[in-house]
């Protein structure tokens, strides 16, 4: 047979040795005394931080994507008030050269 008698082998506790701890414990000291007390913040207001700049962008990202459909649309011009920003440019190009206009000689 192959050496065991049908039992299922008792599971050991086997020490894994910890590499991870003294090295973390120098970063989280190092960084401990980088960061003063006044600026550390807790997660749940950093991710408030995150959550409001994502907001923003996100807006920011939404409205250009807004303008730049409008503004390739038929009516674009009208909407965006062009057509009257023509008609002062004529009244006033028309009232310069009109009556009473001085001329040259």
């Amino acid at each position: 047979m192959s050496g065991h008698d049908g039992v299922a082998p008792s599971h050991e506790t086997v020490a894994v040795p910890d590499t991870a701890g003294p090295e973390q414990s120098m970063v989280a000291d190092y960084t401990e005394s980088v960061v003063p007390a006044s600026a550390r913040r807790s997660s749940f207001r950093m991710l408030l931080t995150f959550g409001s700049m994502q907001l923003v962008f996100g807006a920011a990202v939404v409205y250009l994507v807004g303008v730049a459909v409008v503004a390739r649309g038929a009516k674009a011009k009208a909407l965006l008030g062009y057509s009257r920003i023509e008609e002062v440019d004529a009244a006033s190009t028309a009232a310069v050269s009109g009556v009473g206009g001085h001329g040259g000689s």
